[in-house]
């Protein structure tokens, strides 16, 4: 019985390691969010422009041909609420020509 009991054990360990290595893995790795994110809070004094919006906007409009200091916020299947709390959490902090 302890034979047993030891082999599943190391049978079930190596794919728990990959499971959790795995896991980690994409917890760690960089995707759209955590970049833009980043990049909002390095740069949120030069921003003038931003633009949120659903994925027509994500793909459809490129920051770098504009004239001002534009930040790309949108996404996919990114809602009017999210819009707003995105907008009303940035506008104070972002840079104004007024």
């Amino acid at each position: 019985m302890k034979s047993f009991i030891t082999k599943i054990a190391f049978f079930i360990l190596p794919i728990f390691i990959l499971l959790i290595g795995v896991e980690l893995y994409f917890r760690n790795a960089p995707n759209a969010f955590i970049v833009k994110s980043n990049y909002l809070k390095e740069n949120i004094g030069q921003i003038e422009v931003l633009i949120l919006g659903s994925s027509h906007h994500q793909n459809g409009l490129n920051p770098k041909y504009f004239s001002k200091n534009t930040c790309n916020l949108a996404n996919g299947s990114q809602d009017i609420k999210m819009d707003s709390a995105l907008f009303f959490s940035n506008v104070k902090r972002m840079k104004s020509d007024i």
